[in-house]
Parts: C-alpha cells; sequence; structure tokens
C-alpha cells in the first residue's frame, strides 16, 4: 500500500510547480501528507456508499457516492474523508482527489460540486478552504486549498465534499491532503481547470 501511496504522491507533486516541490518535503511527500489516502476511507451521510473495483483508477478502486434525493442544501449529501493529523493556525492545506460522475443529473453531462471544504467535524462545522468543480465522466483530479483558521488536534479535520445539490452518482478514488505550513502562497498551488 505504502509503494501505491507513494507513487500518487509522486504524481501530485509532478502537478505542482517547482517551488511547491522544494518548499514541501518532495524528498518524502508522506511527511506532508495529513490523511490516509485511499478510496474506501470515504464515507458521509445523505447518501448511500459501496466500494467497488476500478482499474481506470489511481490504486485500483472507488466509492460509488449514490445521492437519491436532491438536498434543500448542497451539504445534506456529502461524503468526508478524515484529517489524522493536527493542523495548525496559518497552514495552506492542499485537496488533490479522484473523481468522476457516474450518472450526472438529469439534462447534464457533469456533476455539479458546490463546495469542497476541510473543517470540523462536529458541530458548528466550521469550515476552511472551497473549490467548487464541475466533475466530468472521465477519472481527473480535482483540486481545493485553504488556509487553517485555527490550531486543530489530530482527527478533528475532516475533507467534506457537498453532493446534496442534484440526485448523482460519483465515484471517489484516493484523496492525498497536504499541508505545506504557514504563509505558503497558495497561487502557486495546482487548481481545477
Amino acid at each position: 500500500m505504502q509503494k501505491v501511496v507513494l507513487a500518487a504522491l509522486a504524481g501530485v507533486f509532478f502537478l505542482l510547480p517547482l517551488e511547491a516541490q522544494t518548499k514541501a518535503d518532495s524528498t518524502d511527500p508522506l511527511k506532508n501528507m495529513i490523511n490516509s489516502p485511499s478510496a474506501d476511507s470515504w464515507t458521509g451521510y445523505g447518501a448511500t456508499f459501496a466500494l467497488h473495483d476500478d482499474p481506470a483508477v489511481q490504486a485500483g478502486k472507488a466509492m460509488r457516492v449514490t445521492v437519491a434525493k436532491k438536498g434543500v442544501n448542497p451539504y445534506d449529501s456529502a461524503a468526508w474523508d478524515p484529517i489524522v493529523k493536527p493542523v495548525s493556525k496559518g497552514d495552506v492545506i492542499l485537496v488533490a482527489y479522484w473523481a468522476r460522475a457516474e450518472e450526472p443529473p438529469a439534462g447534464s453531462e457533469t456533476v455539479s460540486v458546490p463546495n469542497v471544504t476541510v473543517g470540523l467535524s462536529k458541530a458548528p462545522y466550521t469550515a476552511f478552504g472551497e473549490g467548487p468543480v464541475s466533475i466530468t465522466r472521465k477519472w481527473t483530479m480535482y483540486y481545493a486549498s485553504g488556509v487553517a483558521d485555527a490550531d486543530y488536534k489530530a482527527g478533528k479535520l475532516v475533507v467534506n465534499v457537498q453532493l446534496g445539490s442534484d440526485v448523482q452518482v460519483v465515484d471517489l478514488g484516493p484523496v492525498f491532503v497536504l499541508d505545506f505550513g504557514p504563509d505558503y502562497d497558495r497561487t502557486k498551488l495546482p487548481h481545477n481547470k
């Protein structure tokens, strides 16, 4: 598993500009990672979750998230992945995750994700960062980034992908959450196209 993680992280680091690669620990990307990056770590609410094999995505597994009822709010259905390490106020966080639209909403070719955040796993659910995106039918790596607004102990934060904006089915692959420390220029990080 560690070889798969290292290969995947090497791909994420390759997409970063040279400055980002040198400020982060590119010799051991695992030192920057603050979650456990695998498709089976996704969970959530307001939808059904089913892990399945998919050789087209990195590591060969995907979590299928089926939203059967449109929510009143986009966050009424969401997938989340726990952050297992502490985060300090001012740290720049990058979320890089694989996703594809299995069944977009009727009349659409994409799944709209209004918000991807890093936030508290319990009330009051405050969050930082965002990365709205339209997910296509092709496996693609998408990004979100933000700056920690406070100090957080290990296990207090999650990556949250809001999916309740419509009836839809999304496949989520591995998610990588990297901490670049304080004062890092977010414009140097990869962004959704």
